[in-house]
């Protein structure tokens, strides 16, 4: 009887983690195989202002760079729903700080983002501040974007970052975003939902 094996597998839960971002928002999406949380993707989804600012409004040309990141986050959901379940998402969002109206502006955008696509695809989510990351990560609420990079590999070896790393092993610095992304899972792994993705194996 020992070797029955059941008709039916369940998917493999999965959490979206994102350090939210216009210009730049690292990305890492988590599955779970029953034993552990494992990084089985990871991406920086960046985008740029318009040179030619004569054909295109600011308004438009900063709207335009919503929806490719939203486009981007919404497809990765679907197309990782197609061999197991997004069971949620969470993502890093500013907490404040902004000194200029440019930046609270950014700051606006960078929460509006994750919070749109929670809603549009019905996803569970969890926020989180910087600090919290940081804390989460390295133990240590002033880590540097250093610290965080080798926190990452430390965690999660280089396999899942190989777009990252250089040949001698070491980070580039665009690293940096998705090793918050990373961070961000830290942050809530001892929430509701990572507690819900794995009793749902």
């Amino acid at each position: 009887m020992d070797d029955i094996k059941p008709f039916f597998t369940p998917p493999m839960p999965k959490i979206l983690t994102i350090d939210a971002g216009l210009a730049h928002t690292g990305v890492a999406m988590f599955g779970y195989d029953g034993k552990t949380w494992k990084v089985i993707e990871s991406c920086l989804l960046t985008t740029e202002k318009m040179a030619n600012k004569r054909a295109v409004r600011v308004a438009d040309d900063t709207a335009d760079r919503i929806q490719i990141v939203f486009r981007e986050l919404r497809d990765m959901v679907q197309r990782h729903s197609k061999d197991g379940k997004v069971m949620g998402m969470a993502a890093e969002l500013p907490s404040g700080g902004a000194k200029s109206a440019s930046a609270i502006k950014a700051m606006a955008i960078a929460t509006a983002i994750p919070s749109c696509l929670a809603e549009a695809m019905h996803l569970p989510a969890e926020w989180v501040t910087p600090i919290e990351v940081k804390k989460a990560m390295t133990g240590s609420a002033t880590a540097s974007k250093e610290d965080m990079m080798a926190m990452a590999l430390k965690k999660h070896g280089t396999a899942p970052f190989k777009d990252f790393i250089k040949k001698d092993g070491t980070p580039l610095g665009k690293f940096e975003h998705v090793a918050d992304a990373t961070g961000v899972f830290e942050a809530i792994r001892n929430g509701n939902l990572v507690r819900m993705a794995e009793t749902s194996v």
